[in-house]
């Protein structure tokens, strides 16, 4: 568990500054941490329904609750509307800096990621949800790259989305 959290954070526990800087600095579009694939939202044209399937995976059946099209509900837990909401705000913040024509900074990166694994510490179905998304791991594949950016948030936004259709509580 405690290197889930390291991996999160980009191995970035126990650096000093300097090495934290050195980190950081990588041409745009290069991922931050290790060896590893970035999640398959930045690759592939179908991230909507990616965003479904993993909605669909996190939440738990409702029973007797329906929607219009006669699919069940899904229970999510702890992981609210109003906290996907909030999460979403974090990068929409960004994203709306960016469509004018502002840059990506690591900081900004960097402020998105503590946030969020701030509130996965609070909350296990944050966490669940953080994890089975791809969204924290996403963050260090970002870099300064505005492209990969966008499609981040665009995912994001799907999966808020599916989040509020499927739920069976409205907050």
């Amino acid at each position: 568990m405690a290197s889930d959290w390291k991996d999160a954070l980009g191995g970035l526990i126990g650096k000093t500054p300097e090495e934290v800087a050195r980190t950081q600095r990588q041409p745009a579009g290069q991922k931050a941490s290790s060896g590893k694939e970035p999640p398959a939202f930045f690759s592939r044209d179908d991230y909507v329904d990616l965003a479904d399937q993993c909605m669909q995976r996190l939440g738990r059946p409702s029973k007797n609750k329906w929607n219009k099209e006669n699919e069940i509900k899904r229970n999510y837990g702890e992981l609210t509307s109003s906290q996907m909401r909030n999460l979403f705000a974090l990068v929409t913040r960004l994203y709306n800096r960016v469509t004018i024509g502002g840059e990506i900074t690591p900081a900004d990166i960097g402020s998105i990621k503590v946030r969020m694994v701030y509130d996965a510490g609070r909350k296990a179905d944050v966490q669940s949800f953080l994890q089975e998304s791809g969204l924290l791991r996403g963050l260090d594949f970002i870099g300064t790259d505005k492209g990969r950016f966008l499609r981040y948030a665009r995912y994001m936004e799907a999966l808020v989305a599916y989040h509020y259709y499927y739920t069976d509580k409205k907050d």
